[in-house]
This record gives structure tokens, sequence and C-alpha cells, in this order.
């Protein structure tokens, strides 16, 4: 039997852990940095990417200016968030496809590399492309505000994006709208924010549960990013190339290119969950993609 309490506090999940109240629980931030020592520390990497969607619904939106979209994302330090932030083991994203997935299927090359994506820092490049933006947008400053989940970690996640951006942009103001995740996906599918931070996990190890998440009309395209040429890409790779793996690998990997040429969807994350698992249970086995956990080995000594 496996009981299940929802704690969203790190805290509190520690509490209960050293108290011998629960014997696994997830950590974020200060904490998973202060326990990474511990003999019952355990830190799973996901085939999960943690990512913003910027609403581009209205023709009008700020969001489809494509150097609006860049500054945004040149102005976040990804390795400082998933250092000094998170803590948990996770890792900078450099695309939207998380690293350590899927491979080539003629050479087996890891996807990430395939795409040869890279998402940087880089606060000279955040200030050109944000001078451009609003040169073309016809504007001095912009107010934008960000709707995530009210979790420890997420909170902290928008803060530091919030500061780094305002401290970035000049002119920029964002505010923040931390919210339980019913609403945050009420509001997301109703295509009620700004900015969103969301996230996906991958259903099955392919490129495919990623990339077709941004297809034109797709429920998932939360912000509804729309390109012609993917859309023909992603259609390719499930159509007429779908029995030929090589070309079908291209086709996703292009995708992938496209995406991150314009900055569709801005990656920030591939999420791992800082665990303390006590050592007398065994047997617990974690996979990245699919359904998170088998429990059918699991003994306690």
């Amino acid at each position: 039997t496996i009981n299940v309490s929802v704690v969203k506090e790190s805290a509190t999940a520690l509490n209960l852990f050293q108290d011998g109240q629960a014997d696994d629980v997830i950590l974020t931030g200060e904490l998973a940095q202060q326990m990474a020592n511990d003999e019952a520390f355990v830190s799973q990497p996901e085939a999960t990417t943690y990512y913003f969607e910027v609403n581009q619904r209205d023709e009008k939106s700020p969001f489809r200016n494509e150097n609006l979209r860049k500054a945004i994302s040149y102005a976040i330090d990804r390795d400082a968030l998933v250092t000094s932030i998170l803590g948990d083991g996770s890792i900078a994203s450099t695309g939207l496809v998380p690293e350590g997935m899927t491979f080539s299927p003629s050479d087996n090359t890891d996807f990430t590399k395939s795409a040869g994506s890279v998402l940087e820092y880089d606060e000279a490049k955040a200030k050109e492309h944000w001078e451009k933006a609003k040169e073309e947008l016809g504007i001095d400053s912009l107010e934008f505000d960000i709707l995530a989940s009210d979790t420890d970690s997420t909170k902290k996640i928008i803060e530091y994006v919030q500061d780094t951006l305002q401290k970035t942009l000049d002119g920029l103001t964002v505010t923040l709208s931390p919210v339980p995740f019913s609403v945050r996906l009420d509001r997301s599918n109703a295509g009620d924010f700004d900015m969103l931070m969301g996230g996906w996990g991958a259903d099955y190890a392919d490129a495919s549960s990623f990339t077709d998440l941004f297809t034109t009309g797709n429920s998932y395209n939360r912000g509804q990013w729309s390109n012609e040429e993917y859309d023909a890409l992603i259609k390719s790779a499930s159509t007429t190339n779908v029995n030929d793996p090589e070309k079908r690998w291209e086709d996703l990997v292009n995708a992938e290119k496209l995406i991150m040429s314009e900055q569709g969807v801005i990656p920030v994350y591939q999420k791992a969950e800082a665990h303390l698992r006590a050592p007398n249970v065994k047997g617990v086995v974690a996979h990245a993609a699919g359904a998170q956990y088998d429990y059918k080995w699991t003994s306690i000594e």
C-alpha cells in the first residue's frame, strides 16, 4: 500500500520525512541544495521541459514580434536558475526537446546535439533585440503579467525571471500571477494570460511528443504561435516519412531548429526531481518518459 499526501511546501515535506511520517518526499531550492549530500538524497532526471509561452492569439499582440521573444529569452540566465533557484539536479534547456531522451537512428546522436540549438544568456543581445522590438512596435515601454502555478519552486522561478527581465530590459514592467494549478490550466486554455510558465513531460520517448504540441491549432499550443513551414515538417514526419526513420528524424530536427530560431516558445529548464527517500525503501524504479514510477519491485527492508 502506498499512501500519498499532497504537500506544496518543501520545508513541510522535509519535516515530515525527518519525523518519520513520510518515506519519500520532493525537495526544491535551498532545501534540495542543503540535503544534496544526505544518504537519502536521490535526483531523478525527467524527459520534461519547462518553458514560457507568450500569447500571440491577437494580431495586435506585442508577442508576435520575434525580437521581443528573443529579448526575453536572451535575458534569462538558465544556468543560474537551475543552480541557485532549483538546485535539484535540473539542467538548463538547450531547446524544446529534452536531452537524453531520443537518439538518431543512424548514429545514435542525441536529438539536442543533432538540432544544435543553444539557448544562451547574453545581456548585450537581449538589449539589442529589445531595442529592435521597441522600434518595430513603436513603443518605449511594455508591461505584462506572468501566469504560473503557485508551487514553491515555480514562484521562485518567476520571481527570478521578473527581476532579471526588469533589470536587463529598460522600460519593461513585469507583474506575477501565481495561481493554483487548476486555475492556471483554465486560464491558459482560455488564452487569459500574457506570458505563461508551463511545461510538458514526454508521454513516450520521441521528439514528436514535444514538437507536435506547437502545430497550428493544437490545443496545447496555448500561445498560438503559428508557422506553416513548421506545420509541414510535423505533418511530413507523421505521414510521408513516417516509415523512413532517417528522413523522419530530419523532419523533427528541422522543426526544432525552426521553432527555436523564432523562439515561438521559450524553453527554460529540463526538470529533475530531488527526493529524500528512506534508505530502507528499496527497488523504486523511476522512468524519464511515460508513467513515472514502477513500484512492483519495491520492498521495505
